[in-house]
Parts: structure tokens; sequence; C-alpha cells
């Protein structure tokens, strides 16, 4: 149940006397009935408000919904608590002298997060493999059961006490267990402490703290396991050996700071009363004797003095209390000055800090000449760049004419000449292939018509020139420089042998060629001709 107030809550008993048709407010948070709807109103506001905390970890400012959530998590923690970590925690935590809940669990926590007991299921590395064993029994040092561990520093009798009895525990590492890997009962193998582990997670120092809170409480200002929980798991009738082996450690005593009980007090009554009585005395006479020093002198009593004598005084009184005045006050005047001086300083220091911070900012954000600068730094040397091209030309322009049309940034400089040069010819060199292109289309144009329209028969040689010249260009020049006239088909035949070589290939599968009867195969052979052309 949550605490209200860091106390116990306690419900609410149902109303008595209920009559079935009574009206009842139920609280489902508490699961109380109110007759009285500002007393179920005020309870909801409670229930809502931070003033409740967790009975078993202890946090507060909580709601109460959180606080019993926060109890149901602790509850789940510590049903998953090791049943093998129990009984050894509950008997270490038995032998601690601690009153806060934190040193005891971390005398208990230091001991065993480093030891494993006996029953205990650990991982275990073997060759090279991790495997779930169950730790049969604990080997301990042997320097300890030759030498022993336990060392008493005595000086006389009663220094044998267990306050100045000091227990040397050795190391963890140092201790060896006997193991058996679960599911195999006849193998049991002996390995160091440095290769058992637990499983991470498993034991905390917080799930620790859980464990024993929840099972203790305090009696005479120190925190003990509870009496019923002892008997109920049968801690207070083990041993130390029952689940470990060596020496029992020794924790540290933190004294009580409860205050004795009023029996004891009327015991040690008699005992104390006369020492009492003389340090009372003692302190009576000191502070007698520190009044007698502050009391003023004695003055003259104003009876015995004459009127001029009194007048004296009362001037000599009056001129005291002013010097004490002007004592005061100058003093006074003197601390305000010195104050004035300081703090005057100070502003005057932090106003030269700021002048200092400013000029420098100034200089720092002036614009300065790179020669100006303080990090300045030698260039390295330049690594010469050898290239192919270090002596020729490209495109008309030498490798220098080029680096420096590169480097340059004027943007009329020699980079736009050159590229103006070089698009120049690109587009110079495109008309002349489109120019080549629509001639040749021609050609093929007017050949084709010649060859598609010529269904009669060539009988003279005058079709033939016609038809010479439809085929090849080159027969104009030949044409032009042949002074004589071309009279029958073997002058035609020299001509076109003179035209185009590619003929010679043509005549050599042909026949020859006698007069101008044999129109059909004169027909055939420029059409093939022209072609291979």
């Amino acid at each position: 149940m949550p605490l209200l107030r860091k106390q116990p809550f306690h419900r609410q008993p149902v109303p008595t006397a209920l009559q079935p048709d009574d009206d009842v407010f139920h609280c489902k948070l508490t699961n109380e009935i109110f007759k009285d709807y500002e007393e179920f109103f005020e309870r909801i506001i409670l229930c809502n408000s931070l003033v409740w905390s967790c009975s078993i970890t202890g946090k507060a400012s909580l709601t109460f919904q959180e606080a019993l959530e926060s109890e149901e998590k602790a509850l789940k923690h510590i049903a998953s608590f090791p049943a093998a970590l129990q009984k050894p925690l509950l008997f270490l935590a038995q032998r601690t002298k601690r009153s806060r809940l934190a040193d005891m669990n971390d005398d208990v926590f230091m001991f065993a997060k480093d030891r494993y007991f006996i029953g205990e299921i650990v991982d275990v590395v073997v060759g090279g493999e991790k495997k779930s064993c169950k730790v049969l029994r604990v080997v301990p040092p042997v320097k300890e059961q030759e030498e022993g561990c336990i060392v008493i520093d005595s000086d006389d009798e009663e220094s044998t006490s267990a306050k100045n009895k000091t227990v040397t525990v050795p190391k963890s590492e140092e201790y060896r267990y006997v193991v058996q890997e679960t599911g195999k009962s006849n193998i049991t193998i002996t390995v160091p402490s440095k290769q058992v582990s637990r499983r991470k997670g498993l034991y905390t120092r917080d799930k620790s703290k859980l464990f024993l809170k929840n099972n203790s409480d305090i009696e005479d200002g120190l925190w003990k396991i509870k009496v019923s929980v002892l008997k109920k798991r049968g801690v207070d009738t083990m041993q130390f050996v029952d689940f470990y082996a060596g020496v029992m450690p020794v924790f540290e005593v933190t004294e009580s700071k409860k205050k004795p009980s009023k029996k004891k007090k009327s015991i040690d009554t008699t005992e104390t009363t006369t020492s009492s009585k003389k340090k009372k005395d003692k302190k009576d006479k000191e502070k007698s004797e520190e009044k007698e020093k502050e009391k003023p002198k004695p003055q003259p009593a104003e009876e015995d003095l004459t009127p001029e004598e009194k007048a004296a005084f009362k001037e000599q009184q009056k001129q005291e209390k002013l010097l004490q005045k002007e004592e005061l006050r100058r003093k006074w005047e003197e601390e305000k000055l010195r104050r004035k001086e300081e703090k005057a300083k100070e502003v005057e220091k932090r106003r030269e800090e700021k002048r200092i911070q400013a000029e420098q900012l100034k200089e720092w954000s002036r614009h300065r000449d790179d020669m100006e600068c303080d990090d300045l730094k030698v260039l390295p040397e330049p690594t010469p760049v050898k290239t192919k091209n270090s002596t020729r030309t490209i495109w008309g322009f030498t490798f220098d004419v080029l680096e420096e049309a590169l480097l340059e940034t004027d943007h009329n400089g020699i980079l736009t000449d050159v590229l103006l040069m070089m698009m120049t010819a690109i587009f110079s060199l495109q008309e002349q292939e489109e120019a080549e292109e629509e001639e040749l289309s021609k050609q093929d144009e007017a050949v084709t018509g010649v060859l598609d329209n010529n269904e009669t028969d060539v009988q003279d040689t005058d079709q033939l020139m016609e038809l010479l010249l439809t085929c090849s260009p080159l027969s104009i020049s030949v044409l032009d420089n042949n002074e004589t006239d071309v009279q029958d088909t073997d002058q035609l035949m020299e001509l076109l042998l003179t035209c185009s070589p590619l003929s010679i290939s043509v005549l050599d599968n042909e026949t020859d060629v006698q007069d101008t009867d044999q129109d059909g195969t004169i027909i055939d052979m420029f059409s093939s001709l022209y072609f291979q052309f």
C-alpha cells in the first residue's frame, strides 16, 4: 500500500447501516465508499496530489496511481530475483551494522558481486565456449588454508572485542569453483574465478537494494533483516560454509544515532552524578570570574561629591561618550571610503577589460593585406608539369598561348578569340559537308531517272554520250580536252575507260562492244559502273 506523507495509509471503513436505496460514491483508486460527496471529492483530490510515496522503493512525490504502479513493478523485480542469491544475501546483510540502507547494501553488494555461491547457476567459459553450469563447491586460496587470514590487533585484554578485529578476506580472483554443466550429472570441472560470470543484469546494485529493503527494517537505529523473514527462509540456522568457503567477512560498524532508552538512563545516573556536579562547579567559578572582570570600575557616589565635582563628572562622561561616537563615526567613514575605493577600482578594472576587448575585436575585424598577417608561411616550391604538347601546336595555337588563354581574367582576351575561331571552323566544315551531301543526292536522282526513263534501245553514239555525261562528271573534262569528235563505239569505249578505271573490271566480264547494235550490253555496263563508282 502506498504511503501518505511517508506514513501508512488506512482505507476508510465501509459505512454502516446502508439502505438499498442510499446514494453512495465509489473511489476506484482506493476502493472506498463514501456517503458524503464532499468527502469523496476530497479523497479524489488527495489521490491526485503529489503526496504519496512507494512503500517498497521509497520514491516520493507521486500520485496514488503512480505509487501503486511503482509497487507493482518493484514486486515483479523482487519475484524475479534469483533464489540461489536470496539466502546468502540475507545472511550477509544480517551481519552488517549500518544506520543507512545504502551503506548496508554497499557492504553486501561489494562482497557478492564477484563471488559465486553454492547452488547458483552461472556462465562458465570452457574451451572458448560459454556454458551454463551449477556451482557445487567453492575452493578457497591455498594461502588462506595454510597461514590463515584473521589478524587481530590487541594491545590489552579488552581489545580482543569484535570492534578491533580485522579480517583479511582474500580477493575474489583467488577463489576457484567446482562446477557441473547443466544436463550432465557426471562431469565436474574446477575453474578459476575469471572464467565464471553471471548473466548480464541478473544481479545489480539496484536489485540488491530493492530486495534488502523489502526484507529488512530499522531496529535501534540500525537496519536489520526482519525476524519473520529469517525464520521463514531458515537463515537463522545457516552458516557461512553452507553457501561459501573461507573466512567470513566482518563489515564496518556505523554507530546508531538513536537516543538511549529511559531504563539505561536511570542505571547510569548514579555513576555520572558526581562527575557532572564537579563540572558544573568549575563552570560556575569560571563564569563568576569573567563577570567580575567585565564589571566596570566603581564610581564615587554622587552624594559624596560637591556640586562642582558633580558637574565636572557629568562633563567628563559627556566627553567620553562624544569621543566614543566620534571614533565609531570615523571608523564607519573609513570603512565606507574603503568600500567605495574598492568598488571604483573594480569598475575601472572592468572598464579597462572592456576597452582592451573592443580594441582587440576592432583590430581583428580590420581589413588587412595578406602580407600584414601574422600567420604567414613560405609557399612550397612548385612542381613542374610535363606534358606531351609542350612544344607542339594544338589547332594552330601553342601550349603557352592556350595556358595564357585559360588563366587570364579578361572576357575579351585570347580565350574569346580561340573559341570564335574554333566555332567558325566547325560551322564552315558543316556547310561543306551539307553541300557535298546535296550534290551527291542530286546525282543519284539524275541517274535513277535516266535509267528508269530509258525504255528505248540505244541506237547511236549521241545517246551513249548523254548517258556517259550523266553517269560521271569526270567525262566532261575528258571531252573538253578531246578535240576530235567521237564517231564510233570504239572511241566511246576508250573515252569510257579514260573516265573511270572501274569500268575495266566490268569490261573484263563482258563481251566486246563493236557497234551500236549491242545497245543492251552497253546500257548494263554503264549501270553497273555507276553503282560501283
